[in-house]
């Protein structure tokens, strides 16, 4: 028996001042929906939630809900008075409704989220006004909730925390979020904001790239002939994205490698060498802290703390609200004075430092002007000149787009620009403050890839597991009280490697178990073989498709043959859809081979 939906839109326009959103779009929301809303930045996601909560009308089409239906909402901005108590800040918007005033019920919420309800506003930190937006949003459990960017500012506790009550939440809900962890995990379904449509998806995000990649390679291709400046531009935007998802599951391999070498290191002691900045076998050190601890006032942030640090590690700090992650990177960064102890940079090292709050452009200047000196058209990436549209096609940006002014860049384009001239500076020691903030997926994905390439070392505060667990090295995780532990590898592992204390000690006096036939520990003789011959294969389809590209990318071609640039567009076309399901297959087949490895030694 099929559900009504609670909500419904049909043959919809919108449009904000001179700006179309989407035009012709259909959706229908059923009673239990978790739906991903994704989009770049600027394509109308806020907006578009807005619409869903009444809050904007229609320019055409029909917006219906079911009679009676209740939405709670989350948005990214929020108003309170500073003098107002957080139990006040519950209260106010429902004091009015019957039979549902209830403080038990808010105090309840509130301990969730660990605030007291006796607190003011005005005094919270921006996490903690989070999370009481949060509690407000669901106190009630609405038919409908619509969260935007729910988790930024918020710390991996009240994230999981979140992220689990969603799971078992009855209502229906429709979620803006950076945090690709979050929305594999929550959604079923999917809305995409697409060149000025509403895209919609049968599935979760887990999914949701592959469809997505299809389906641009199949617009690509329709669209391909109106114009020889317009296929060029397109080809390398749609192959761009789809190529990065590709390219960062390859460095999940050499990732694996470098976790390895830092564990060995630690396990080896290889640390203990007699020059302060070579390690023995010839590796070479960042920066090394001895004994750093740092307070304020009567407050103690940082415990007395030494690591050293190899460049070419990629080192995320993780830890609730608060204790000091920020304070932390920019000791090691040497941007802040420890209270007791010294960090040593080697000779050589260069630091550069993103912060939370980045860097502001003169929004007059155009995108080239704002990395070009005057009639320029080279920049210098790390000492050594790059044709300004060749450097910035790596982040996005097409050429057309180059002469427009940065007042007229949507937010995630802004970011973008600022990466592309961070990484361009001299150095090679970043520091990296919540960078995946408000970012979009694709602009993640750029993220990621570029962090994955950078040659230097990079520390990194961040609150997005995805992007912790496909970048980190290693981990330095901090405490409220200040003490800070070191875990190698990603996410995962780190959630691997701190094993509650009751569970440690039930381990010690367990008894052993009888030994029983259990599942299978190692890849089938196909499986294995298969995986063995991938590479390979991978590796032939991928120079071919650069043969091919090289041939595409005379400037010349399409007009002087057009039928060898219909015959190699469409060749490549092919042979990128036989190398992604190639690639997929491998990271399934190399997923699934750690997988029963780890079962194998929890077994052993």
């Amino acid at each position: 028996m099929s559900q009504t939906p609670i909500l419904s839109l049909r043959s919809a326009r919108l449009s904000v001042g001179d700006k179309l959103v989407f035009k012709a779009g259909n959706l229908h929301i059923l009673p239990r929906d978790r739906i991903g809303l994704v989009g770049r930045n600027g394509a109308g996601k806020s907006t578009f939630l807005r619409l869903l909560n009444s809050q904007s009308e229609l320019d055409s089409g029909e917006y219906t809900r079911q009679a009676g239906l209740q939405i709670g909402s989350l948005g990214q901005e929020v108003f309170f008075e500073n003098n107002e108590s957080v139990y006040q800040f519950m209260s106010k918007d429902i004091a009015d409704t019957a039979g549902k005033h209830v403080p038990s019920q808010i105090s309840r919420i509130l301990a969730m989220v660990k605030l007291s309800p006796d607190r003011n506003m005005g005094e919270l930190s921006g996490g903690e006004v989070r999370r009481a937006s949060l509690a407000r949003a669901i106190v009630w459990k609405p038919d409908l909730l619509l969260l935007d960017e729910p988790t930024n500012q918020l710390d991996l506790q009240t994230i999981e925390w979140l992220e689990n009550w969603l799971v078992s939440y009855s209502g229906a809900v429709v979620l803006v979020s950076h945090d690709r962890a979050l929305l594999r995990r929550v959604t079923d379904r999917t809305i995409w904001l697409y060149d000025q449509r509403v895209e919609v998806h049968d599935g979760g995000f887990d999914s949701f790239e592959r469809w997505s990649a299809k389906l641009r390679a199949f617009e690509t291709e329709t669209d391909r002939r109106q114009s020889q400046k317009l296929i060029e531009e397109e080809r390398w935007l749609a192959r761009g994205v789809t190529a990065r998802r590709k390219r960062n599951q390859g460095r999940l391999g050499k990732l694996k490698i470098l976790r390895e070498q830092r564990r060995a290191r630690i396990q080896e002691k290889e640390y203990k060498v007699s020059d302060p900045y070579v390690v023995e076998g010839g590796g070479v050190l960042a920066l090394e802290a001895k004994a750093v601890s740092m307070r304020y006032g009567s407050q103690q942030i940082l415990q007395e703390f030494s690591i050293r640090i190899r460049r070419g590690d990629r080192i995320a700090i993780m830890g609730p609200n608060g204790v000091g992650k920020t304070t932390l990177l920019r000791i090691l960064i040497g941007d802040l004075v420890p209270h007791t102890g010294a960090i040593t940079l080697a000779p050589k090292t260069h630091p550069l430092y993103l912060d939370q709050h980045r860097a502001v452009f003169n929004h007059h200047e155009t995108v080239w002007e704002a990395l070009c000196s005057p009639g320029g058209d080279t920049i210098e990436v790390n000492g050594k000149p790059q044709h300004i549209v060749g450097y910035l096609r790596k982040f996005l940006f097409s050429e057309s787009q180059l002469r427009r002014r940065i007042s007229s860049l949507s937010g995630g384009e802004r970011s973008r620009l600022l990466l592309a001239k961070t990484f361009a500076a001299r150095g090679n020691l970043f520091g990296l403050d919540e960078p995946t903030n408000d970012l979009d997926v694709e602009t993640l994905d750029l993220l990621q890839e570029i962090v994955s390439d950078y040659r230097g070392t990079v520390l990194f505060v961040s609150h997005d597991r995805e992007f912790v667990e496909n970048i980190a090295t290693s981990i330095l995780a901090i405490d409220e009280r200040g003490f800070v532990t070191e875990y190698i590898g990603g996410y995962s592992d780190y959630l691997r490697l701190r094993p509650p204390l009751q569970e440690t000690a039930a381990r010690k006096v367990k008894a052993r178990p009888r030994r029983t036939p259990g599942p299978r520990t190692s890849l089938g003789y196909k499986e294995s073989r298969e995986l063995s011959v991938l590479p390979d294969e991978i590796s032939v389809l991928d120079g071919k498709l650069r043969n091919l590209e090289k041939i595409l990318s005379d400037p010349t071609l399409y007009q002087r043959d057009r039928n060898t640039f219909d015959r190699v567009t469409n060749e490549c076309l092919r042979l990128r859809t036989e190398l992604k399901e190639r690639e997929s297959r491998w990271v399934e087949l190399e997923e699934k081979q750690e997988a029963l490895r780890e079962l194998q030694k929890g077994g052993t």
